[in-house]
């Protein structure tokens, strides 16, 4: 956990907890939210929902803080305001995966409103010279951020060669021959046996070939999901990254039992139930119980009023770095 103040003495308080919301409160000028707060200081989501049984509204009455808006429209002026906070932090222009910490708004959001991210160093140009004419900041837009030290590594395909399977001479010969497609003609099939049976494969048509994802590289996959079965794929490929380890898996909801770990050194555990779906929304609209999930894996994040904790696996990848963090 990163040193903010939150660990006086070893050990987690209300008190300390309480005093960085009031303190996150005055600087950002707004009411905070919870997954924001989760964000802003790595604190766990198992640990404040036990700390204030109450959830957030304990939480918030207890600092006075007003509710946070929901289903409302963000202006321009804001989420470039959150921006410029990120780039004055960081002095270069954020990536993706910096926009929901230091910003206070998810990459959803600005992608959502701008589409790529030049397009957002091109409005956040205008707006620094109609608000900050004057700043330093205006000669770093154009520049790449720096490179994150260490190799990516969920970014590097790994190959092992002892994995392949390398089949004697003497049968490398046989098994080709087994495995060359028909061209075409048809078995010859043993008197009264059902023609279909023997009959060579129907050939699939153009428009029912397989589509593809963008391209993401991520260790053994190629693509970018483009649908569930495709997220529980590449959850299964980070899940050494990740660190869970799986129990079980069904077809039932929820999809997935697991266990988290609570520190970086495993010496707690929760048990996690865990759904998949594409898109975060897709679990409303299927009319899933929030109450008998505890997280919540999707590639695109795109439920911002969701109750669960939220694993968005588009935002891993980018990132390019096996830290879990939630939001919620």
């Amino acid at each position: 956990m990163s040193d903010n103040g939150l660990r006086p003495h070893g050990k987690l308080t209300r008190e300390a907890a309480i005093e960085a919301v009031r303190r996150m409160h005055e600087e950002l000028g707004r009411p905070v939210s919870r997954r924001e707060f989760l964000a802003r200081t790595g604190l766990n989501g198992y640990w404040l929902d036990r700390t204030f049984p109450g959830a957030w509204a304990e939480v918030r009455n207890l600092t006075g803080m007003e509710p946070v808006r929901q289903n409302v429209r963000y202006s321009d002026d804001e989420l470039l305001g959150g921006f410029h906070r990120a780039v004055a932090e960081l002095g270069w222009v954020p990536r993706w995966i910096d926009l929901k910490r230091l910003a206070g708004f998810s990459a959803s959001t600005f992608r959502r409103r701008w589409g790529r991210m030049q397009v957002i160093r091109d409005s956040y140009r205008d707006w620094l010279q109609q608000h900050h004419p004057d700043s330093p900041l205006r000669h770093i837009i154009d520049a790449a951020p720096p490179p994150r030290p260490g190799p990516p590594r969920l970014l590097q395909p790994q190959r092992h060669r002892s994995s392949v399977l390398r089949l004697p001479p003497s049968r490398r010969g046989r098994t080709a021959a087994r495995a060359r497609p028909l061209s075409g003609r048809t078995s010859r099939r043993p008197p009264g046996a059902s023609a279909g049976l023997y009959a060579a494969p129907a050939r699939c048509p153009a428009s029912a070939s397989p589509r593809f994802g963008e391209p993401i590289d991520c260790l053994h996959m190629r693509h970018a999901p483009i649908n569930e079965q495709g997220v529980v794929l590449l959850f299964g490929i980070l899940v050494p990254e990740l660190g869970f380890l799986v129990e079980s898996v069904q077809n039932g909801f929820p999809d997935c039992e697991a266990k988290q770990p609570l520190d970086e050194h495993g010496r707690a555990w929760r048990h996690v139930r865990i759904e998949f779906e594409y898109k975060s929304r897709n679990f409303r609209d299927h009319g899933h119980d929030p109450a008998a999930c505890d997280l919540l894996v999707c590639w695109l994040h795109d439920w911002p009023d969701c109750p669960l904790e939220v694993l968005e696996l588009q935002a891993v990848v980018a990132a390019g770095v096996p830290d879990h963090e939630p939001s919620q």
